[in-house]
C-alpha cells in the first residue's frame, strides 16, 4: 500500500472518529438538556404545590414562559409565613420577591429559613404561658404550620392560640 492511499485512510479514520465523538457528545448533551429541564419541571410543579398557585404558559409552553398566579390558599400561607416573621426576627419574609411575582425565589427564601425553623418553634413554647412541649420539638412543626396549616399536635395549637396565631375553636 502506498504512503498516499495509507495516509487517506488515516484522514478518513480521524474524521469518522471525529464524527462518532461529536454524534456521542451531541447525544450525551441533548439527553442531560433533557434531565435538567425535567428536573427544572418538577422543582416548577412542587413550587406550584408547595405554595398553592394557580399557573399558566406564556408563550410557546416552554418551562421558563410559567407565569404564577397566587389564590386565596397561597394568601392563607404568606399570613401563617408572616405572621411568624413578626414573631421571630430569625424568620425572613420575601416580600419584595412576592411582589415581584417570583415564586422560585419565595421558595429559596423558605428554604434558608428552615434552619431556624426550630428554634423558632422552641422559642414559641418559651413564649407560650404555662405551655410545655411533651415531645420533640422539630423544623417540622414550623415548616408543616407555614405551608399546610397542619398543627403537630394539641400543645402546639395551645401554644398557636396563646401567641394569637390561631383561634380557640371553644
Amino acid at each position: 500500500m502506498s504512503r498516499k492511499r495509507k495516509f487517506k485512510i488515516m484522514v478518513i479514520s480521524f474524521l469518522i472518529l471525529i464524527a462518532v465523538i461529536t454524534l456521542i457528545t451531541w447525544t450525551v448533551n441533548k439527553k442531560n438538556g433533557k434531565a435538567e429541564e425535567r428536573e427544572k419541571y418538577l422543582h416548577y410543579h412542587y413550587v406550584v404545590d408547595a405554595y398553592q398557585l394557580n399557573y399558566f404558559y406564556d408563550g410557546a409552553q416552554d418551562i421558563d414562559q410559567i407565569v404564577f398566579s397566587p389564590t386565596t390558599a397561597t394568601d392563607e400561607i404568606l399570613n401563617r409565613w408572616r405572621n411568624l416573621a413578626d414573631f421571630s426576627s430569625l424568620i425572613d419574609y420575601p416580600e419584595e420577591e412576592i411582589e415581584q411575582n417570583d415564586w422560585l425565589a419565595v421558595e429559596e427564601d423558605f428554604l434558608d429559613n428552615f434552619e431556624h425553623f426550630k428554634d423558632v418553634s422552641i422559642d414559641m413554647y418559651d413564649e407560650a404561658k404555662g405551655i410545655s412541649s411533651n415531645r420533640a420539638i422539630d423544623e417540622f412543626f414550623i415548616k408543616n404550620y407555614i405551608l399546610y396549616g397542619s398543627i403537630a399536635d394539641d400543645n402546639f395549637m395551645n401554644v398557636l392560640i396563646d401567641l394569637g396565631f390561631e383561634e380557640s375553636d371553644g
